[in-house]
Parts: structure tokens; C-alpha cells; sequence
């Protein structure tokens, strides 16, 4: 054989595995591509104040069935001390945008959680009275509407109900294992009124002052209402909505130079971008309820309409929360009202059997996972889903529940119906197509790797040695 033959050989070589680095780094490209396409309906919809991370990630680093509190605590959210003017001014900020932070050391709460500690205390304020207990054989809490529930006959009940005293729930068994039985116990808003008796934070006006300002059940701060005149109080709200800051300016501050929490807690009731009329429209029922929970019992993922301050008592809760954008990413339940698990995720990610090809778009749902631990207070807005565990036994929360919101409900709305549900097989569809696509590109890949592999055996070159050589002489390989 010529010289320039034998020359020739190992270029063509190097030609054919160069092309197949070129092939690979197309095919990763294409794969980039697809994922954006896929991912587009939350491409732009979380704010620069956030920081989410791939729900699935988080779980696999920590998933739901370990009850170790997670580190960091709070990942990708703000972390604001009441203490501090700045951050009090910064909730203020966040909660008129509508957006999640978690408040801590605000003194009403560090003072209750202290009481709280104490099973006798609670059993002797809520006066022996029976509560609803939601009993979850498989450790897995799923809300369900009891009257479509009725209504439909195929419907299988995921939990069951007890009635029984807060004395007689905190003698039930502790569970060991996730899959064993849990029990969730609940106060509801006309149970407990001492909660805000003691927590004058959350307290709402006195009847008196409601009448006078002729706004309903419309709430101001405890401090206020006992301390100024009806007329007073019709001047102020009449100043704050001239100005657009009803719910959420300033109605002055006390010695400390805290604000007056005209716009947090129970106190939230109109939305920034509403209008006055719109405000009282939309305000809703407000109210605190009680929730009780056991190590390891989940609630699966779903979104509430109301606004909704979590005030943790006692123990640790982990959440996922989820831009309302991720509706149609999560598998939210919109496509039929009459579902009893409506506003809820049809999926279960945490199982060790979840097979992502049933629901592929989760892969790009992102999340912030939230550790709340008592004395925390996390603010959920309206139509942001939430997925949560109970990291410690008998962890109790508040939920104070105060109107609801504009903001995101164009993302539900957008995934309601036969509308979603044609937009959730679109992207599917391109999730199926890019897959199918970067098989092919794999094949190719693997048979111009092949070729080059039994070429370089052909000439009885060592892959190493041939492109360790000099290139010196060769002309044309670059």
C-alpha cells in the first residue's frame, strides 16, 4: 500500500468520530429546545423575588417520607423578622404583590407557642368539645367535597371521619410507619374564638366599630378598635382608599414604630390591583382554623381560593409551594367541577412506584420547599398549590383565612375545562415528539460511532495512540 493511502485511512477515521462529537452536541441542543417548548407555561411566570428548584429534585434529595427537617429550612422564599422595620415594611411589600414569605418572631405567636406546649392547656381551652377527625389508613390526606362525593357513584372515599374531643385525639396511636393510620384533627372557625382573644394579632373589629364603619365584617387591629372613635376610624379608611392603600399601607405606628397591620393577617382582605368595589366583592369569609397533625401524614398537592397565613403552635411542617402557572405542569384537577377532588393534583410523585412517563410534565414543575417550625408564620397566597408533610407528632397550625385574591387566577382559568385539558395533551404531545426524536438521535449516533470503531480495528490502530499521534503532514483534517 501507498504511503498516502496508509495516511489516508486514519483521516477519514478521525473525520467520522469528530462528526459523531458534532452529532452529540446537535442532539443535546435539540434536547434543550424541547424542554423549553415543554416547560413553556411557567417559562416567565415566577417573579424575580422567588427562587424555585425542580419539585423532583427536592424529592429525591429529600423525600416526603423522611421526616428529618430539610436543609435549609426555607429554600428560595424571603425569611422576615417582625422585629426588624425594614422586613416588617418588606411583608408588607410581598403580601401586597401577592407573593409567599415566611415572618417569624412576631410577638403574639412566640408568647402562644410557649402556652401551647402544654396538651392540658389546649384541652382545657377548647372545653371538651368533639371536633372533626379525618382518619388516612394509608397515611396520605386527600380533601375531598362530601356533597359531589354523594353524587357520584363510582366515587371511592380516600379518608373516613370521626368525631372526638382534642382529650381523646392526643391519646390515639402514635403511627411508626408512613403507611400506617393517621389521624388529622380540626377545629373549625366557630370553635375556638379564645385564639384570638389571646392573640390579639389576629383579632378582628368589635360589632360596634363594624356597624359604624359599615363595611360588614370588614377587620381592623384589636389595639385600634379599642382605642379610637367610630368617626376616627370612618376618616382613616376614607384617607387610605383615597390614596389606594386600603389593605395594605399604613395607618400610622405605634410606640415601637411598628405599622398597624392594616394589610396582614386577618386584616387582608382587598387585592392591589382591585378596585374598591371589587375588594368588598372579593373579601370572602375570614377566619382561623385549627389543624392538628401526626409524623408522616401528607396532604396532596392542591391550591385554596382564599388567602391563607399558616401560623405554626407547635412542632414542623415541610411545604412545596407552586406558582399558579404550574396548574397544568402539577395535573391540577380543573377539567370538572363536579370531582370531588377538584383543585387537587392527580398524581403521586413521592411513591416508589411513580412512572413519570404517566405524567411527564411534572418533570418541570419547580417548587419551594418550606420548612416551617413553630413560631413561623408562612404566608400562602390565593391559587398557589401547596404539597405538605408533618415532620413532628401533634404539630399544630393555624390557618387564618382572609379574602381572596386576583392574582393568579388567570393561570387556573387558563387550565380549567377542555381548554386545559386540550393545552395539557399539547404539550405532552411535544414532550412525546422531542423524546422520539432524541431516540432516532441516538441511533445515529451509536451507528456512525460503530462504523468508526470497526474502521479503527480495520487498520489495527489503538484508539489512544491514533489520536495521541502528530498530525504532522496530514493535511485536510481540520
Amino acid at each position: 500500500m501507498r504511503r498516502s493511502d496508509r495516511r489516508e485511512g486514519p483521516n477519514w477515521t478521525r473525520r467520522v468520530v469528530i462528526g459523531c462529537l458534532w452529532c452529540r452536541i446537535m442532539m443535546l441542543e435539540t434536547a434543550c429546545q424541547s424542554e423549553k417548548v415543554v416547560s413553556d407555561p411557567c417559562m416567565d411566570a415566577w417573579p424575580n423575588q422567588l427562587r424555585p428548584n425542580l419539585l423532583l429534585d427536592r424529592l429525591k434529595l429529600h423525600p416526603m417520607t423522611n421526616t428529618e427537617i430539610p436543609t435549609p429550612a426555607q429554600d428560595g422564599l424571603p425569611t422576615l423578622d417582625w422585629r426588624w422595620k425594614q422586613d416588617r415594611e418588606k411583608a408588607h411589600e410581598l403580601h401586597q404583590l401577592e407573593l409567599p414569605f415566611v415572618l417569624q418572631h412576631v410577638p403574639d405567636v412566640e408568647a402562644g407557642v410557649e402556652r401551647w406546649k402544654s396538651n392540658e392547656y389546649l384541652v382545657e381551652r377548647m372545653k371538651h368539645q368533639k371536633h372533626s377527625v379525618t382518619v388516612a389508613h394509608s397515611g396520605r390526606f386527600m380533601y375531598f367535597s362530601e356533597d359531589k362525593a354523594k353524587k357520584s357513584k363510582s366515587y371511592h372515599r380516600p379518608t373516613e371521619k370521626l368525631e372526638l374531643t382534642m382529650e381523646e385525639f392526643f391519646e390515639l396511636p402514635v403511627p411508626d410507619l408512613a403507611e400506617d393510620t393517621h389521624y388529622y384533627f380540626l377545629a373549625g372557625k366557630a370553635d375556638h374564638n379564645w385564639i384570638a382573644e389571646e392573640m390579639p394579632t389576629f383579632q378582628n373589629l368589635n360589632e360596634e366599630t363594624k356597624a359604624a364603619l359599615g363595611w360588614g365584617r370588614q377587620p381592623l387591629p384589636a389595639f385600634l378598635a379599642g382605642s379610637a372613635s367610630a368617626k376616627s376610624f370612618r376618616q382613616v379608611i376614607r384617607d387610605e382608599t383615597d390614596s389606594g392603600r386600603l389593605g395594605h399601607g399604613y395607618l400610622g405606628t405605634d410606640a415601637n414604630g411598628i405599622p398597624l397591620n392594616a394589610g396582614l393577617f386577618l386584616n387582608s382582605v382587598n387585592n392591589s390591583r382591585a378596585t374598591h368595589d371589587q375588594t368588598r366583592f372579593s373579601a370572602g369569609d375570614r377566619y382561623i382554623n385549627m389543624r392538628i397533625g401526626q409524623k408522616g401524614v401528607i396532604a396532596e398537592g392542591h391550591f385554596d381560593v382564599s388567602r391563607n397565613f399558616i401560623v405554626m403552635m407547635r412542632g414542623a411542617r415541610r411545604y412545596f409551594l407552586m406558582h399558579p402557572c404550574e396548574c397544568l405542569n402539577a395535573y391540577i384537577e380543573l377539567a370538572d367541577k363536579e370531582d370531588p377532588e377538584y383543585r387537587h393534583w392527580k398524581v403521586r410523585p413521592d411513591l416508589p412506584d411513580f412512572d413519570i412517563e404517566s405524567a411527564p410534565l411534572l418533570q418541570n414543575v419547580r417548587a419551594l420547599d418550606v420548612t416551617v417550625q413553630a413560631g413561623d408564620i408562612l404566608y400562602v397566597p390565593s391559587y398557589w398549590i401547596h404539597y405538605l408533610v408533618s415532620l413532628t407528632d401533634h404539630n399544630i397550625q393555624l390557618n387564618i383565612r382572609s379574602g381572596i385574591a386576583v392574582e393568579g387566577f388567570d393561570h387556573v382559568q387558563r387550565a380549567s375545562g377542555s381548554v386545559g385539558v386540550q393545552r395539557r395533551m399539547q404539550l405532552e404531545r411535544q414532550y412525546y415528539q422531542a423524546k422520539q426524536r432524541t431516540v432516532w438521535e441516538k441511533a445515529v449516533l451509536l451507528f456512525l460511532c460503530f462504523s468508526a470503531t470497526v474502521e479503527i480495528f480495520k487498520r489495527k490502530k489503538h484508539v489512544l495512540g491514533m489520536f495521541l499521534r502528530p498530525l504532522k503532514g496530514e493535511k485536510g483534517l481540520l
